[in-house]
């Protein structure tokens, strides 16, 4: 990835280590969590009434018979208009889990599969002096951002200057560091991220985020210093048989001097 100043000046390049997951389970893995996310965000609250809830219908509109009409109980029938909805939605709870790990190591292998098309460009907010859309426009085309292409500028932490700079450019979406979505990040055609905030991702979403845990070494060397190997237990007895057998010699050495 290479980074880039405001006035599209090239200062090197950055390499995007994350962790990511295996070949075998990652589009699953990334699947699952934009269905988590999508769902998630459901209101649920469609609600239809059915021929019981629907004003109306409490009269029979006509005698059963004589009339040559099908027999008709309700005029709130599903099968009349204005009538009730047959298995209908109702309010319900659409919210599925997942775990806190799956979630992390998803956004971390979508965003990562998305390195071609990253951009690290310096800290936007402290070049930004006023919040003009013509100006941050200049600089994304400066960046090879086309006007047609869906961009998102991920930002170290919010800033007010360059919101308002980009609310008002349709294809344009801003995060920062600490709020990715996974759907923003997988509809992104040139993701430009912040040279401070690619450190916290880093940190965050980095293959050493997770600390590795201590063998204790010192303790297994202890344990193993203190058990008695097999020959030290035989020496042992051996040594504490020695002085049972000498005593018992000595008691019957008298009993013969006297006899």
């Amino acid at each position: 990835m290479d980074k880039h100043c405001l006035q599209a000046c090239t200062q090197g390049s950055a390499e995007l280590s994350l962790k990511v997951a295996p070949t075998q389970t990652a589009k699953g893995l990334v699947h699952r969590y934009v269905t988590y996310v999508l769902q998630n965000g459901r209101a649920g609250t469609a609600s239809t009434k059915t021929r019981a809830e629907v004003r109306g219908g409490g009269a029979k509109p006509f005698q059963q018979k004589k009339t040559g009409n099908a027999r008709a109980g309700s005029r709130r029938t599903p099968l009349k208009p204005g009538g009730g909805v047959i298995f209908g939605p109702k309010p319900r709870d659409w919210s599925i889990k997942m775990n806190k790990k799956e979630r992390r190591l998803a956004l971390s292998t979508a965003l990562q599969s998305a390195s071609d098309c990253i951009t690290i460009i310096e800290d936007v907010g402290e070049k930004l002096a006023t919040p003009k859309t013509k100006e941050l426009m200049g600089a994304m085309q400066r960046w090879g951002v086309s006007p047609t292409e869906k961009a998102l500028l991920i930002l170290d932490r919010p800033n007010t200057q360059v919101e308002l700079a980009g609310r008002n450019v349709a294809k344009l979406h801003i995060n920062t560091a600490d709020t990715l979505e996974v759907f923003r990040i997988l509809n992104a055609d040139r993701i430009l991220i912040e040279r401070s905030a690619l450190g916290y991702i880093h940190d965050f979403y980095g293959m050493a985020s997770e600390p590795a845990a201590e063998e204790p070494v010192a303790e297994e060397s202890a344990a193993t210093e203190a058990a008695p190997t097999p020959e030290a237990a035989v020496t042992a007895e051996a040594a504490a048989d020695a002085p049972a057998e000498a005593g018992a010699e000595g008691a019957e050495s008298p009993v013969e001097a006297q006899s």
